[in-house]
C-alpha cells in the first residue's frame, strides 16, 4: 500500500493508480490497497460487478447496509441505462446465489425493485421484474412474503397520460351520459380520467369493447386502467362471465 499513491478523491486514487484496470479488481482488494477507498462516493468508475459486492458482501470498514443499498439505487435509478442498471441486477442475483445475506438487505432491496418500477422504461421493468423473481429462489424462508394482492399499482400517471385528454370523457361520465358511447373512447382516455362513477355494468360493456389507444405505454396504461376500476372490478368480472357463457 506504500506504493499507491494518495489522493483526495477517491475516484481520481481509482484512476489515477489503476485505470480502466480498475473494474478489474475485487471491491475487497481496493479496500485492502487505501483503507481510506470510500466506495459510495466512486460509485460513477465502479463496474456493475463491483457495485454488486458493495451491496452484497461484508466489507470493512463502510456503512451499514441500509445506508449502502439506498445510496446504490439511488444513483443507479437516476439513470438506469446510462449507468447499467440491469447489468447490477445480474450481478446481484448471481452474488446471492454465492453469499448469504441478511432478510434485513433483501427487504430493502426488495423494496427499492418495487419503488423503481414506476419511473423506468418497459426494458428495464423487464430486468427488475425477472430480478425480483431470481432473486426469491435465494431470499431466507419468510423474509419476504406475498399476500397475492397488491395494495399499490406502481405506475407513474404523470408520465403514461402526458398529452392524453380526458375531458370529453370526463364530462360524460359526470352527466351519467356514458352508456351509449363507451367504446368511443381509448383505453388510454378511460386510464388517465377519473372513474369513480364508472360502474360494474359499464366495466363489463367496456370489457366486451375492442379498447384501443395512441400510447407508447400499453402495459402501464392497462395496470392503471384496472386500478382505477378495482373498486367495481369483482363484481363486473362476475356479470361478464356470466354473460359470455
Amino acid at each position: 500500500s506504500g506504493c499507491v499513491s494518495n489522493s483526495n478523491s477517491s475516484v481520481t486514487w481509482l484512476q489515477k493508480n489503476l485505470g480502466r484496470f480498475s473494474v478489474l479488481v475485487s471491491l475487497s482488494d481496493l479496500l485492502k490497497l487505501n483503507t481510506d477507498f470510500s466506495p459510495l462516493s466512486a460509485l460513477e468508475v465502479l463496474s456493475p460487478k463491483q457495485t454488486a459486492e458493495l451491496v452484497v458482501l461484508p466489507l470493512p470498514g463502510l456503512p451499514v447496509k441500509d445506508v449502502i443499498v439506498n445510496t446504490v439505487f439511488d444513483y443507479l435509478t437516476e439513470s438506469p441505462k446510462e449507468r447499467r442498471l440491469p447489468e447490477f441486477l445480474q450481478q446481484l442475483v448471481s452474488l446471492t446465489k454465492q453469499e448469504n445475506i441478511p432478510c434485513a438487505s433483501y427487504k430493502i432491496i426488495f423494496t427499492r425493485l418495487d419503488q423503481a418500477v414506476p419511473t423506468v422504461t418497459m426494458e428495464i421493468e423487464s430486468a427488475l421484474t425477472s430480478s425480483k423473481t431470481a432473486l426469491l429462489q435465494t431470499v431466507p424462508s419468510g423474509c419476504i412474503v406475498y399476500s397475492g394482492e397488491c395494495n399499490v399499482t406502481p405506475v407513474n400517471e404523470t408520465k403514461v397520460c402526458a398529452g392524453v385528454n380526458s375531458t370529453a370523457l370526463q364530462g360524460r361520465l359526470d352527466n351519467g351520459q356514458i352508456s351509449g358511447v363507451l367504446c368511443d373512447f381509448g383505453v388510454d382516455v378511460y386510464a388517465c380520467g377519473s372513474l369513480s362513477m364508472l360502474t360494474s355494468e359499464n366495466l363489463v360493456s367496456l370489457l366486451k369493447c375492442k379498447l384501443s389507444g395512441n400510447t407508447s405505454h400499453s402495459a402501464q396504461i392497462w395496470k392503471l386502467f384496472f386500478s382505477k376500476v378495482s373498486v367495481v372490478l369483482n363484481s363486473a368480472l362476475d356479470l361478464f362471465f356470466n354473460t359470455v357463457r
